[in-house]
């Protein structure tokens, strides 16, 4: 969302942070307002090293609440709450000015609200977004943030480079506002206390306590103070590594990727990150911000125990190549094999190139006995559940009445239903598809109940009056209701071209039945681990990830593979550590199972590994020409592509003219996941190109480390340290745990 802010109108700001605060005037004798007070010691409540997390910068008001009593003031007069909601109080004219990021700029002015609009909804974005007019062009520049010095404003600049914004630049604007010169606290309950301060602590009332911003609880203290563009900002100051608390789970989920090792790697990279960037944002009062632009931090809410057990067994380690903290870049989903920095950030780094997200097989294979003919999943299903009491034969040939009378028996007897067939079947008359679902409904004492589950206007619209199907009209509510149900699916021809069933759609029908009554055929599972004619899984309908499952194939047993939504008969599969299956157990073993997992590569888990995305000739012009003035867009030309197949510079075509797009700046221009694409052209008939079609590989700038890939490499067993040397080549782990606190400045500044 756009963050609201006037389009020409100037914010006035002051000088810096430390001039700005002033000391607390002494508090009137009200009830609420405790003695002078001797804050607990900032090493107790965050104990170096610590790091100070911009929560937000640009901020109106603030609430903070605690669930026990906190301590808000300055210089040693405070008051104690639990919930207090801060606001500016009067005011002065000041004159100085501001740094912003200038991102683009245009013509007309419904260009740059256009913009706007659209940069406001980038992930990536969360600072007030600005229109101002360009002296001498006289064009509308839209601008982002707003900074008190021009190494932070640098420091913002340059993450928005690293994501692919193009055309950047700073900007230095006077501005003139009105100056608060006193803050107003709102405790709740307790009436309004006026104080003449710019700056104030929030204090837990003890060591390990939590305080909420805004309803989300942190740990360590809190500092809000006024700053240049005369609002808000709020610092949650707090230890190292209860910081990477708040951060590891928010960038990858233990509960979507159960892995320590692969958390471990993760919390490694998150805390190299954060030391390497230590005072980026020195000047407005920080040392690193909380939202995507430098790594996401959600504070107590995220927190997770197996996060947590990471974070402390790896406390203090960070990763370095030949004495310097590396650039720890990471990536969600590197599509098969990440990609060298150059081709992607401009920069070169010996530890940040193309690696293939895969290593040597540590799976093993299942064979199903070459004495079991090939059958299909339903079918095999029936089998082990001993409701097809004989191995299967000619799955196409025909079905007599009285057969598919007794399978629906033993159907019903494994559901534990009684049938209401009048009389046993008997008979040797092909049935097709309407005589199966009146033979169902008949078992299942549909008789009397048609009339009121199944309308004539049902029927009508399910079954029409086909000349020559020879069905009737009791037999076509039967079959309304059976469709409807799913129980039965009539031939891709139509019911006046549907002959005699085959053994293989009774078999299907008799599965659908099975599902519809409620009986779990199939449960999910992951592999763990594999060995000669074992494997090891996990049930993931349990919620004990820790439970484990170890069997073998059942000398009946049969797998099969999943494509789609079909899934086909597999004499064999090399099963991986971390694949998704679904099974059937039985007394001897598996009876059945269904390899659902695609691919080979670490990443294969994650719903981006691959996809494809369509876009029309309007959408692309609407994002792309209207920003470089290319009109419409008529081509695209792949000129570069990179070590792992990423287009590293594209040409696009316009009406009007021509831009070369470069590294990240070519997905986000595109609007899509990766660079890691291939493409196909469709034209319309005066040979204009209409839409592209998008066949693509992963999510991300695909550098560093590739998270999805480090819980495939934890699932098959290599450790932390192993898939940190994997994509991270050249690098080293360097351990500063045994020592009371890790040598920030040392390592920053290393030779």
């Amino acid at each position: 969302m756009v963050r609201s802010a006037p389009v020409e109108s100037a914010q006035s700001v002051p000088p810096s942070r430390a001039a700005a605060t002033q000391p607390l005037q002494p508090l009137q004798p009200l009830q609420h307002v405790q003695p002078p007070y001797v804050p607990p010691s900032v090493a107790r409540l965050a104990p170096a090293p610590r790091i100070r997390v911009g929560l937000k910068t640009a901020e109106r008001g603030v609430r903070l609440t605690a669930s026990t009593p906190f301590r808000i003031g300055a210089d040693g007069q405070f008051i104690e709450t639990q919930d207090v909601y801060l606001e500016v109080g009067r005011s002065t004219p000041a004159e100085s000015v501001v740094y912003r990021v200038q991102v683009s700029s245009f013509p007309s002015r419904s260009g740059a609200e256009d913009f706007r609009a659209a940069l406001g909804k980038q992930d990536d974005i969360h600072d007030e977004l600005w229109i101002r007019r360009e002296d001498g062009s006289g064009r509308f520049a839209v601008r982002l943030g707003a900074f008190a010095g021009e190494s932070s404003a640098s420091a913002r600049l340059e993450s928005l480079r690293l994501r692919g914004y193009e055309g950047l630049s700073l900007v230095r604007e006077p501005t003139r506002s009105s100056r608060p010169h006193e803050l107003l606290l709102h405790p709740v309950g307790q009436p309004t206390l006026p104080l003449a301060a710019l700056s104030l602590l929030a204090l837990p009332g003890e060591s390990g306590g939590v305080l909420e911003v805004d309803g989300r609880p942190y740990r360590g203290y809190v500092e809000v103070f006024v700053n240049r563009t005369n609002l808000f900002t709020i610092v949650n100051v707090v230890h190292l590594e209860d910081y990477l608390k708040g951060v590891v789970p928010a960038e990858l989920s233990p509960e979507a990727f159960p892995q320590k090792e692969a958390i471990k790697a993760q919390a490694l990279a998150a805390r190299t990150y954060a030391v390497k960037r230590l005072g980026q944002f020195s000047e407005d009062g920080y040392d690193i911000c909380a939202t995507p632009a430098c790594q996401v931090y959600r504070g107590v809410s995220v927190e997770h125990p197996m996060a947590t057990e990471a974070i402390l067994e790896t406390r203090g380690e960070v990763l370095t190549y030949r004495g310097e903290l590396v650039d720890a870049l990471y990536t969600s989903t590197c599509g098969g094999r990440t990609e060298n920095s150059e081709n992607v950030f401009s920069t070169a780094f010996p530890y940040l190139v193309s690696r293939a997200c895969f290593l040597e097989s540590r799976g093993g294979s299942l064979e199903t006995s070459p004495a079991l003919v090939p059958a299909s999943l339903e079918t095999a299903t029936l089998r082990a559940l001993d409701v097809l009491r004989a191995e299967p034969s000619s799955p196409d040939a025909s079905v007599s009445l009285a057969e598919a009378a007794a399978l629906l028996g033993r159907t019903l007897t494994h559901l534990g239903q009684s049938s209401c067939l009048e009389s046993p079947t008997t008979g040797s008359t092909e049935i097709n598809v309407a005589t199966l679902a009146r033979l169902v409904g008949e078992g299942l004492c549909w008789q009397r109940r048609l009339q009121f589950l199944v309308s004539d206007a049902d029927v009508r619209r399910l079954v029409p009056n086909v000349p020559g199907s020879g069905i009737s009209a009791e037999g076509a509510r039967y079959l309304a209701f059976a469709l409807r149900e799913g129980i039965v699916e009539p031939p891709p021809e139509g019911l006046a071209r549907g002959g005699a069933l085959g053994r293989r759609d009774l078999h299907r029908a008799m599965y659908r039945l099975l599902e519809r009554g409620g009986d779990t055929l199939l449960r999910p599972a992951t592999v763990i681990r594999v060995g000669p004619g074992r494997v090891v899984l996990r049930d993931d309908t349990l919620s004990d990830r820790e439970n484990e499952i170890v069997t073998g194939l059942a000398p009946t047993g049969r797998l099969f593979r999943r494509a789609g939504d079909r899934a086909y008969f597999a004499p064999e599969v090399v099963l991986l550590p971390g694949d998704r299956v679904e099974i059937l157990r039985g007394d001897r073993g598996l009876e059945v199972l269904v390899l659902i997992s695609e691919g080979a590569s670490f990443d294969r888990s994650s719903r981006m590994s691959h996809w494809t995305v369509r876009k029309s000739s309007e959408e692309l012009s609407a994002s792309i020409g209207r920003q470089h003035g290319l009109g419409l867009v008529r081509d695209l030309r792949p000129i570069r592509y990179g070590r792992s197949g990423r287009i590293i510079e594209l040409t696009v075509v316009g009406t009007e003219s021509s831009v070369d797009l470069k590294g990240l700046a070519i997905r986000r221009a595109l609007g899509i996941r990766e660079n890691l694409f291939f493409l196909d052209v469709q034209r319309g008939p005066d040979g204009h190109a209409r839409s592209w079609v998008f066949t693509g590989r992963g999510w991300g700038h695909g550098v560093g480390l590739c998270q999805v890939g480090a819980y495939g490499m934890a699932a098959t067993g290599f450790g932390y340290r192993q898939i940190l040397a994997h994509y991270y080549p050249g690098t080293k782990v360097v351990s500063h745990a045994g020592s009371a606190r890790l040598d920030v400045d040392k390592l920053r500044h290393a030779p």
